[in-house]
């Protein structure tokens, strides 16, 4: 009894050491700005979406549709009355090439990436919120991490 006892008490040790050092992959940090800070009642604004990333990584754009495929970059806001999506979200300047594992051409983005959606103002004191999902993928061995991030803008 005294032995499993023991035996158990090591296991829980490990695992509670061992988890407290364990880290989330997350090759890719975004910051979220826009080209206006107070923007009035029915202009148009940039929100930008600003991602770096990681030495030997790369970043999936917005128009990869292969099936199967690398996940594109998506943004969902959360739909309030105060604003309105004007198009979709933007990849800007990705690189393109044809990808041997996908089978097809592939959009996507080394080092830095820079995303934009617009949106049109409908209430003063507007409060943009959402999230995004995205896939990064390493440059040396091709394995990948889905990332999630929330975003928020007040205005």
């Amino acid at each position: 009894m005294k032995k499993n006892t023991i035996i158990l008490v090591l296991i829980f040790h490990f695992i509670y050491i061992h988890a407290g050092y364990s880290q989330i992959m997350k090759p890719a940090k975004f910051t979220f700005t826009s080209n206006k800070t107070t923007p009035k009642i029915g202009e148009t604004l940039t929100l930008i979406f600003t991602a770096t990333i990681e030495k030997e990584w790369k970043l999936y754009a917005t128009d990869n549709s292969l099936n199967p495929g690398p996940i594109p970059i998506e943004a969902s806001f959360t739909q309030n009355d105060a604003f309105e999506l004007v198009g979709k979200l933007q990849a800007i300047k990705p690189q393109k090439h044809f990808d041997d594992y996908w089978k097809g051409n592939v959009s996507y983005f080394i080092g830095t990436a820079k995303f934009t959606q617009k949106v049109k103002i409908k209430k003063l004191k507007a409060v943009i919120e959402g999230k995004i999902k995205y896939q990064t993928c390493t440059l040396k061995d091709g394995s990948c991490v889905i990332g999630k991030d929330k975003f928020s803008y007040s205005f």
